[in-house]
């Protein structure tokens, strides 16, 4: 599928500018890019059960590669999820041009994967992500809805680049966090979708429009307070204030921030005892995997150091078992089922 992948003719696709520009970064990272998708694929066949997984959903899948690999694989059935219309448009105008098409494509979150999944009967559903938990606004009830995908054994294998237990990963998540709460976009990284005002701006003005007669002080409290809220959480909180005069909880982590208008965390860093307990309050048993340095280099002598290098954190990776998060790139949230 690389081959594929890297011989596709961008200009000749007929996707949107935003398209074409992810497919041009995967194809400069492909070898990366395939090594990445077949250990997640291979992490949702472990363990093994009596029956083979019938049901494969790429959730939040973007340019859709990871469901392409995965009919490729030979998964019966292959669902590709994406909340904006544009991506899910891509993905499968990609997908047709590799003969790799998924069997269906679903516009909209988790809820919208179940309602299209109500027809299908599933012996054992798994589900895959990459760089997607770390945006949904309402992490329990994504956790929630996304176990009920399946009556049988399940097997969800969740990666993210916001991890935690690196401090480097946190610092550097938490200069971005602080970059698009306070400072006008467009930022580094940002999608078209994305709000490109300030999220703290972007809060004064709705805490604003919904009671005008607030104080400067009081619109500031709220502003700080409704960090990480979406608008009609935020008018929800404004209303109670009026009411009450009891201010929202400030929220507990420092930095995490959402943009108001869409609810995507921008890069959140999960608490990940929290999403253990919610697991587990599924049934699922969740083990928690570091992820891979890859090495990089535009010189040869450079490509090689590096690769050196990620050889070695790789192997203490391995060696730390989930202790190795505090030294790996990303992480990955295994959750299973029997």
């Amino acid at each position: 599928m690389g081959r594929k992948i890297s011989d596709l003719d961008i200009e000749r696709l007929p996707l949107s500018v935003y398209g074409r520009e992810d497919v041009s970064k995967v194809q400069y990272q492909i070898e990366e890019t395939i090594r990445k998708y077949v250990h997640i694929l291979a992490w949702l066949q472990f363990p093994e059960y009596s029956v083979a997984p019938d049901v494969f959903v790429d959730y939040g899948g973007g340019h859709g590669l990871l469901g392409c690999l995965a009919r490729e694989a030979g998964f019966p059935c292959v669902i590709y999820s994406d909340l904006f219309e544009g991506c899910a448009d891509d993905a499968r105008k990609l997908a047709e041009s590799l003969g790799l098409a998924a069997d269906s494509y679903v516009c909209g979150d988790i809820q919208a994967v179940a309602a299209a999944m109500n027809s299908e009967r599933s012996n054992w559903a798994t589900l895959a992500s990459v760089n997607v938990i770390e945006h949904i606004y309402d992490i329990g009830d994504f956790i929630r809805t996304a176990c009920a995908l399946s009556s049988g054994p399940m097997t969800l294998a969740l990666s993210t680049s916001a991890n935690p237990r690196n401090p480097l990963v946190v610092r550097r998540h938490r200069r971005q966090h602080r970059e698009w709460e306070f400072t006008d976009g467009p930022h580094k990284g940002s999608y078209p979708m994305d709000t490109l005002k300030a999220f703290c701006s972007v809060r004064r003005d709705i805490i604003r429009a919904a009671v005008p007669e607030l104080s400067a002080s009081e619109v500031e409290s709220l502003v700080t307070a409704t960090r990480g809220m979406r608008k009609t959480d935020i008018e929800n909180s404004v209303l109670v204030y009026r009411q009450t005069m009891v201010m929202p909880a400030v929220p507990k982590d420092p930095t995490n921030t959402c943009d108001p208008l869409t609810g995507s965390w921008q890069e959140r860093l999960l608490d990940i005892k929290e999403v253990r307990q919610r697991f587990g309050a599924c049934r699922f048993a969740v083990r928690l995997i570091g992820g891979y340095y890859a090495g990089h280099g535009s010189r040869s002598t450079t490509r090689t150091l590096s690769k050196a290098v990620a050889y070695c954190l790789n192997y203490g990776i391995s060696v730390l078992g989930s202790q190795g998060a505090r030294i790996a790139p990303c992480i990955m949230f295994h959750a299973t089922r029997r």
